[in-house]
Parts: C-alpha cells; structure tokens; sequence
C-alpha cells in the first residue's frame, strides 16, 4: 500500500515539475519514468526512452540484473 501511494505522489508531483527518481525496482521505476539513465562504475553507459529499455529484456538484465 505505502509503495502504490508512494507512486501516485511521484505521478503527481511530475505532473508540475521534474521528478529525478534513483530506484533500484525496475518495475516501479518502468512505471514512472519517461527516460532513463544507467550508470555504471560512476560513467553513465546508456541512456534514452524507457519504453525502449522496459522493451529490451536482455538490456535490463545486463545492467540491471532483471528480466
């Protein structure tokens, strides 16, 4: 219950303003977000539309460890 209220409040607040979200869930963080970043041993390795990277699961993996 807390992380679907939490969700709504981040929907929310992105609705007026830019939401920087730092989540190690992918699911809640492909639910939210437009775009992304993966940051890998401090250098960012890929970035772009997160339709694309929630589209890619061996992508997902790689960095992220899900699929």
């Amino acid at each position: 219950v807390i992380i679907e209220q939490l969700m709504e409040a981040i929907r929310q607040l992105s609705s007026n303003t830019t939401v920087l979200l730092v989540e190690q869930n992918f699911l809640m963080a492909s639910q939210l977000a437009d775009t992304y970043v993966i940051i890998e041993e401090g250098q960012s390795v890929r970035a772009g539309d997160m339709k694309d990277l929630a589209g890619d699961p061996a992508l997902v993996k790689k960095y992220l460890g899900v699929a």
